[in-house]
């Protein structure tokens, strides 16, 4: 037979030390922009349509189009990481490495 004395109740229960040190348990993330991911992906954005824009005026502009390519696809590489986005990663990835090629072919 259980006495209602020896019940411990979850109000008698001292708090974990570990709540009193919330650095502990959650890193302090007030060092950058909360919705980052935003800024990122139209900064990325705005990038591969200036890479396409150069694509579409002329092969003079080649080696111009292959850097914002290759700069806006990296961008978008770190937007499907911060997503964990499987798809977006590889199709970023395998972009990032095709372009990547062909600047060290121009070069």
């Amino acid at each position: 037979m259980v006495m209602s004395d020896d019940i411990e109740y979850l109000e008698d229960i001292p708090p974990s030390p570990l709540e009193h040190e919330p650095s502990i348990i959650k890193p302090d993330d007030e060092w950058y922009i909360k919705n980052i991911d935003w800024y990122v992906k139209w900064a990325a954005s705005v990038l591969v349509l200036i890479s396409l824009a150069l694509r579409s005026a002329g092969p003079e502009y080649r080696i111009y189009d292959l850097w914002f390519g290759v700069v806006g696809i990296a961008l978008w590489t770190w937007v499907s990481v911060m997503w964990k986005d499987r798809a977006l990663i590889i199709l970023n990835a395998v972009s990032f490495f095709f372009i990547a090629t062909a600047i060290l072919r121009e070069m």
